[in-house]
């Protein structure tokens, strides 16, 4: 088994239910189940990125440990810790980018909703099959001729083509979630690169 970072390891778990959004039917209860396990995911990997770095400055915090924001700067300043201070800066820069991006901003207020208040608005773009039915004669000048019914198509019932949220109308909801997952990971990847 590869090690991964905790960060690395949310994204992983984030990926896992993207997958599975990918080929639920849409709109049905595991549908949104998964969606709400992606959200919080996907959007914990940015808080756990805090405790990557908490280890790895040696700020003292265990993994049982409850760790914010605050805490981590708080901690950071009082052993001056230099390269700590300048992560954090880093990383909550990124948090306010984040909380201001057309896609992350929005999503990450939807998975507060699931987590805390249960679910967002949603709505459906529903397909609907209609059945004809045809009469198996067909009268031509008084004459009456026996034609072959075509063979009726199996035809499902409704089908939800789309899942979208009330603020992003002409989004898919799983396209959503794949922009807001590479935005995660880009995030994830440049805290890797800046501070290795």
């Amino acid at each position: 088994m590869i090690c991964l970072s905790g960060a690395r390891y949310k994204l992983a778990e984030a990926e896992y239910f993207l997958k599975i959004l990918r080929n639920l039917p849409r709109g049905s209860d595991e549908f949104i189940f998964n969606l709400s396990a992606f959200l919080s995911a996907c959007r914990s990997a940015f808080d756990v990125l805090l405790y990557d770095y908490a280890a790895k400055y040696n700020l003292g915090f265990t993994l049982n440990d409850y760790l914010d924001a605050s805490d981590f700067e708080q901690k950071a300043r009082a052993l001056r810790n230099r390269d700590a201070l300048i992560f954090f800066t880093w990383w909550k820069n990124k948090f306010n980018q984040l909380k201001n991006d057309p896609v992350a901003g929005p999503l990450t207020i939807k998975r507060h909703v699931f987590v805390h208040r249960g679910r967002p608005p949603m709505r459906k773009t529903v397909l609907i099959s209609a059945t004809l039915s045809f009469s198996n004669s067909v009268r031509i000048a008084s004459r009456l001729f026996r034609l072959p019914l075509p063979q009726r198509p199996t035809v499902p019932g409704p089908q939800v083509q789309r899942v979208y949220f009330d603020d992003f109308p002409s989004r898919d909801v799983v396209d959503l979630c794949e922009e807001y997952m590479k935005i995660i990971t880009q995030t994830i990847s440049e805290a890797e690169n800046r501070f290795p």
